[in-house]
């Protein structure tokens, strides 16, 4: 109670504070609340260093945040190091948070995320999505066979919601569950001898499984 309902923006660019009129207009209920919520679920699984410093950094009512450079020790204040310690919090945070697509915070910094991606596997993206095949793909893009495959294994790294299951058949699938659990130390040509996969189903398999792992 008592609040007012007028600030003054911390950042005032249109790219974001455009951001910010879209999302308040597009879901509903609190969320205020929601994004709190959300927030500290994150926090709660990074490290207590990382956790603490980012929280510490946050702004709201009657809460004003400090600057990364008055937070870290000292030993980090020094060029690049103050940079270096400030992006492996954010990382950190980033990581955790495109596990959950059903976050609004995720909703709102997906446009911001995909700004870094390739762009040419966005369109080998858009391709797929439309139901195109890989061949018609690197026929329409004039690519060959490795860089597509490339660029769905960027995807699949990048994307938490990746269609695993619509890149290998059932009894493809099968197959590959009996991959050894450290299968990433194995060379490619060893397990080609073992599995009867391609080189693309192998690894998209062991991106699938070890994103489980992490769940």
């Amino acid at each position: 109670m008592g609040k007012e309902t007028n600030y003054v923006p911390l950042e005032n660019a249109p790219i974001y504070t455009q951001r910010v009129r879209t999302v308040i207009h597009q879901y509903n209920g609190n969320l205020a609340d929601t994004l709190y919520q959300e927030t500290a679920e994150i926090l709660e699984v990074l490290s207590e260093e990382h956790a603490d410093l980012l929280a510490q950094t946050l702004s709201g009512y009657q809460q004003e945040g400090a600057a990364f450079f008055q937070l870290v020790a000292d030993k980090y204040t020094q060029y690049p190091w103050l940079d270096l310690y400030k992006s492996a919090a954010i990382h950190h945070f980033l990581a955790q948070m495109i596990k959950h697509p059903e976050y609004l915070l995720y909703k709102f910094l997906r446009p911001f995320l995909l700004q870094n991606y390739n762009q040419s596997m966005l369109k080998t993206r858009k391709l797929i999505q439309q139901g195109w095949s890989l061949d018609k793909v690197m026929q329409q893009r004039k690519l060959k066979k490795g860089t597509i495959q490339d660029h769905l294994i960027e995807w699949a790294l990048a994307d938490s919601a990746f269609p695993f299951s619509n890149f290998f058949s059932q009894k493809t699938q099968k197959e590959l569950e009996k991959l050894p659990i450290n299968s990433f130390a194995y060379p490619f040509k060893e397990l080609k001898g073992d599995f009867n996969a391609s080189f693309l189903e192998i690894r998209l398999y062991q991106i699938w499984r070890k994103k489980e792992s992490l769940c």
